[in-house]
């Protein structure tokens, strides 16, 4: 034998399982931090969709009471 192996103790007590539990905690933290993300993305856009919606309803509808208006006034 040479002796140019040596074990030192590096003084800190976390083992692989320990190291292991915590990616897995952080994984599964990630995945859900993204998937509430994800869902207030969907809500926004469902939220702008439906206020897109609306204008042009309201848009449709004045134009519809402005073309009766004329139509009125026309006879």
């Amino acid at each position: 034998m040479r002796g140019k192996f040596k074990i030192v103790n590096s003084g800190n007590n976390i083992t692989t399982l320990m190291i292991v539990d915590r990616i897995v905690k952080n994984r599964y933290d990630y995945i859900r931090r993204n998937n509430e993300k994800e869902m207030k993305e969907i809500k926004l856009i469902m939220a702008m969709e439906e206020n897109k919606t609306k204008a042009l309803l309201a848009h449709d509808t004045n134009n519809n009471h402005h073309q009766e208006v004329t139509a009125c006034v026309d006879e």
